[in-house]
């Protein structure tokens, strides 16, 4: 089974910040695209914010797409409205895109919805899972947390401007549970990880880290590859040309019969 991961990418004004020869933006998407090479076989998608979150890229296994996509998002290129650091409405975002797109990807989408229709599903969802929770707790005595494929990685450089009380991080917490979705949260800069965001990663089974340079930044993403390693299995094998042989006794033959023709020529008159 593929790994859905999205990259929650901030693009607010401060990602412009100087971060050694390239700014926070540009030193992260260095280190998300190296990432994205050790995840050959996943769908990654790509959503940007700012004061309103964006899906810059939908899931895809295509990942060369995410790639060239980067460079189109640096936070230079956005709009002025874009300036505020809005987490907790981007995770919400995250959250509801993941589990559509998942449908998706695995070809269970029954097609459009209503707005309706949409909550209803979703409602069954929940109560599906909370029903699998509580006949895991009593058959083993503990509330273990389900095991998940859909990850979601916050890049951000700054404190969230709309996660100020705990009624907020607990709702979005349980809407990335619901969701079977772990987090880890990037904190980019030299200051404190905001707590609130710290605590809504730590309660989906996830972390957060701080990384002070271009460096940091890689080797964080590194660790959340070996945290969550791909769990894709090939099912099928792959059919593979194999010519190389068969063309170099064919380029011989034709060779030996171009030479033949220059002096043991066959002529009929």
């Amino acid at each position: 089974m593929a790994t859905h991961i999205t990259v929650c990418m901030d693009v607010s004004g401060s990602m412009s910040v100087g971060m050694g020869e390239q700014n926070r933006y540009e030193s992260a998407a260095a280190a998300i695209e190296s990432f994205t090479y050790a995840r050959e076989g996943d769908a990654i998608g790509l959503t940007l914010f700012g004061s309103w979150p964006l899906r810059w890229v939908p899931l895809t296994k295509d990942l060369q797409v995410l790639r060239n996509a980067l460079a189109f998002a640096n936070p230079r290129n956005q709009p002025n409205g874009m300036g505020g650091t809005m987490i907790g409405s981007a995770l919400s975002y995250c959250a509801d895109n993941m589990q559509r797109e998942a449908a998706r990807l695995d070809g269970t989408d029954s097609g459009p919805q209503s707005v309706d229709q949409w909550r209803q599903q979703r409602a069954a969802e929940q109560l599906f899972r909370s029903a699998s929770l509580q006949g895991s707790a009593a058959g083993s005595g503990l509330a273990a947390a389900p095991s998940t494929d859909r990850l979601l990685i916050l890049v951000s450089d700054g404190a969230s401007g709309d996660l100020n009380g705990q009624d907020q991080i607990d709702r979005i917490s349980d809407q990335l549970n619901d969701a079977g979705i772990t987090m880890y949260h990037i904190h980019i800069g030299s200051d404190t990880i905001p707590p609130a965001v710290s605590s809504i990663a730590r309660a989906t089974g996830g972390d957060a880290f701080l990384a002070t340079n271009s460096d940091g930044l890689r080797l964080i993403f590194n660790h959340i590859d070996q945290m969550q390693p791909a769990r894709f299995v090939a099912n099928a094998s792959l059919p593979v040309d194999y010519f190389e042989p068969f063309a170099a006794i064919g380029a011989v033959a034709l060779l030996l019969y171009a030479l033949s023709l220059l002096k043991w020529r066959y002529t009929p008159w």
